[in-house]
């Protein structure tokens, strides 16, 4: 309840979402957990390759970079154990480049909300 107090909230409303949250708290985040996809995944390691196609035998002096990343995540499951997940992702530079932009844009967001 310090913590609705510190948020302005008035002193009922805070007793009351305070009871409220005591009894159903517990089951509004179980609710939550099955409805998210991503619910209890932590990243656990990134790999990555970088390849680089200098040219083809019907295309000279051609580059074509790209990046593949190998995500290893950690889920859990709904009887509470943790299961492996890998993902492979595949940019190419364009690509590489648009991501670290969108990360770049999520960041800054972040930091304002700190």
């Amino acid at each position: 309840m310090k913590e609705l107090s510190k948020l302005k909230i008035a002193h009922a409303q805070a007793v009351a979402f305070s009871r409220v949250w005591q009894k159903e708290g517990e089951q509004c985040i179980d609710r939550l957990k099955q409805r998210h996809p991503l619910s209890g995944s932590q990243l656990e390691s990134v790999d990555y390759q970088l390849h680089l196609l200098m040219s083809t035998s019907s295309l000279t002096k051609t580059k074509s970079p790209s990046a593949v990343f190998n995500f290893e995540l950690k889920t859990e499951t709904p009887d509470l154990t943790m299961k492996d997940e890998h993902f492979l992702v595949e940019f190419s530079h364009d690509q590489l480049n648009e991501f670290f932009m969108s990360l770049e844009r999520i960041q800054e967001q972040l930091d304002v909300l700190s």
